[in-house]
Order: C-alpha cells, then structure tokens, then sequence
C-alpha cells in the first residue's frame, strides 16, 4: 500500500506491537487529516476490536458491512489510540462513513479531556 492510497476513516490492518502475545494483526480506523498522511511517516489510528463491552463512551460501534469490509460487528476502542510508522500498515480492508468518524471524534475528544 503506497501512502497516497491512505485516506481519513480508511479502515486498515495494523501490526499491534502493543498487544499481549507479540502483536497480531487488528484492524484500525485512520483517523489523521488526509491532507497530513503524504508528509508524516506515521499515521494516527484508533484500533478496533470484535469483543463486546458496555463502556459507551469508550467503544463507537463500527458496523460489519461490504463498505466496512468487517465480518463481524466491531467496536473502535477510544483508550487504543495510536501513531503507527506507515510500514505497519497492511493492506486496506474498507472505509467507514462520516457519522462514525464523528462519534469516534467527539469520544477522543472527551477522553483526552480537550472538551
């Protein structure tokens, strides 16, 4: 995947070095501004999980969809923030929609304490 490819709400497979167990692939929205990606070497995602967890102002629902390209309901996990170098991006698996980027927007900004 070259860096003009990437695009904000791109929904993408990331090698989670942070996870326990050496760091299995997980998908992760990008969340950084477009216009950014082309001059940074790293990109800003949120990751994403398929576990349940009653925590609303933690977990935006991230439907499974053909435009997702997730098989299964996900949820962005707000507290799994992250910059990643782009080399740990693998290949593009879908695009989420405007209202969820917002969602998902408004819960970082809650959770960082900026609003």
């Amino acid at each position: 995947m070259t860096t003009k490819d990437l695009t904000r709400g791109d929904i993408v497979v990331v090698a989670d070095r942070a996870a326990e167990g050496g760091g299995k692939p997980r998908p992760a929205i990008i969340l950084q501004r477009s216009e950014a990606l082309a001059e940074l070497a790293t990109v800003t995602v949120v990751f994403l999980t398929s576990t349940a967890r009653e925590a609303p102002a933690l977990r935006i629902p991230v439907p499974a969809t053909p435009v997702t390209g997730l098989r299964v309901p996900s949820w962005a996990m707000i507290e799994r923030l992250a910059t990643v170098r782009k080399a740990r991006i693998g290949r593009r698996i879908g695009q989420t929609d405007n209202v969820t980027l917002t969602y998902i927007g408004r819960a970082l900004a809650v959770f960082l304490g900026l609003a």
